[in-house]
């Protein structure tokens, strides 16, 4: 298989998870809508999205550890 073509798929695989997991990881926090709703502070909120932030990238550094290794092996390909 054509190396260009390996990185596609490669990059599509790493699209879609994100794609899947980010809906998956923003449920656990609650809505703007909520936080207005309970009154949170501007502050309140920043937090928790930069809270989020750190997660979604936490769980995307793990998962990059274990798919490249995976992808690396199926794909033969070197990232």
């Amino acid at each position: 298989m054509n190396t260009i073509i390996k990185l596609i798929i490669f990059t599509i695989i790493y699209f879609f998870i994100l794609l899947f997991i980010s809906p998956v990881i923003d449920h656990f926090f609650s809505t703007l809508d909520q936080d207005k709703a309970i009154k949170e502070s501007n502050l309140q909120i920043l937090s928790e999205i930069i809270l989020q932030l750190i997660v979604i990238t936490t769980i995307w550094y793990f998962l990059h550890g274990f798919l490249s290794k995976y992808l690396e092996h199926i794909l033969n390909v070197k990232m």
